[in-house]
This record gives structure tokens, C-alpha cells and sequence, in this order.
């Protein structure tokens, strides 16, 4: 995804690290883990189903081993509400 001073926003990057979760758009409420930030870009570990929009918005959470974990052993996005937002 193009994004203008990526690595300042995430600036250490280490697969499965960051999480983006989208807040508007066609993707909204799709979670992805961050594999990478350049200086103009973030890479995350599966598609989304539809193109990232020039005004979507998006979080960017820093993820703890075992988030991280439960996202990848899910199929189902709607698993990423309950373990970030729960209080």
C-alpha cells in the first residue's frame, strides 16, 4: 500500500509485529499483520479482497506475540475484535 512516510508511522518492522486494521472503505474492519514498511510503503501478509482507497483510513496497532498468533490461526477476521478490544 502507498504511504507517504510509512516507516516513520511504523518505524521498526519485523514480520507479524504490526497489524493495520482498516476503518473506512471497502475493506473496513479487515485486519492484515505488517510485514514490511519502506519509506513510501506498508506490506502485510494476505490480500485484501478489494484495492486499498487514497481515502481510506486505516489504525496501526503494535502487536503482542500472542495477537499475533491467534490472527494467524484464524480464517475469520471478526477473531481480531475481540482479542484487541477486550477490556
Amino acid at each position: 500500500m502507498p504511504l507517504a512516510n510509512a516507516n516513520s508511522i511504523v518505524p521498526v518492522v519485523t514480520s507479524g509485529s504490526h497489524i493495520i486494521q482498516f476503518l473506512s472503505g471497502v475493506n473496513i474492519g479487515y485486519c492484515r499483520i505488517v510485514q514490511s514498511a519502506t519509506s513510501n510503503s506498508l506490506v502485510w501478509t494476505a490480500a485484501l479482497p478489494y484495492p486499498v482507497g487514497t481515502n481510506d483510513q486505516y489504525e496501526i496497532y503494535e502487536s503482542t506475540h500472542f495477537t499475533t498468533q491467534a490472527i494467524k490461526s484464524s480464517s475469520d477476521d471478526a477473531l481480531v475484535f475481540p482479542i484487541i478490544f477486550s477490556e
